[in-house]
């Protein structure tokens, strides 16, 4: 890594109607600092599957979520020079994991309404903060 470069920025993205919001924050904060931005997608089994998933293997399965969620982060990025890593995992597990991989100087995660059931639970924004060793913005 080039010392005079800033650590990339790790951009988490999920399926919500905010998370372009998110990325506009990220890429505003990436053009500030000059810094490279990298843009992170959990997928995962779902626990229901679509009925033809039953007819292909669990390989299949997860190579077709991770191919429809790399075009769905394509186009919300609409061209922007973003790296984009797909990964399977559990979301705060593997955010973190990537943040390290990447030597990211900073996570950059968005925020959603709290009901009580995430009061109590906890948020998945609140868990990547406790969980990570790198600091985190959360994008309202």
């Amino acid at each position: 890594m080039d010392p005079a470069r800033p650590s990339p920025i790790l951009v988490a993205i999920d399926g919500s109607d905010r998370a372009n919001h998110v990325v506009d924050a990220a890429v505003a904060l990436a053009r500030a600092l000059g810094a490279e931005l990298v843009a992170i997608r959990v997928v995962g089994i779902p626990r229901e599957l679509p009925r033809d998933a039953l007819d292909v293997t669990p390989d299949r399965v997860l190579a077709e979520l991770i191919e429809e969620a790399t075009a769905s982060v394509s186009s919300l990025l609409g061209g922007r020079a973003v790296r984009i890593r797909v990964e399977p995992g559990t979301v705060v597990e593997t955010i973190s994991r990537v943040a390290d991989e990447e030597s990211a100087g900073i996570i950059v995660i968005g925020a959603h309404g709290y009901r009580f059931a995430e009061r109590v639970l906890g948020t998945t924004a609140a868990r990547i903060v406790d969980a990570s060793t790198r600091s985190v913005l959360v994008v309202r």
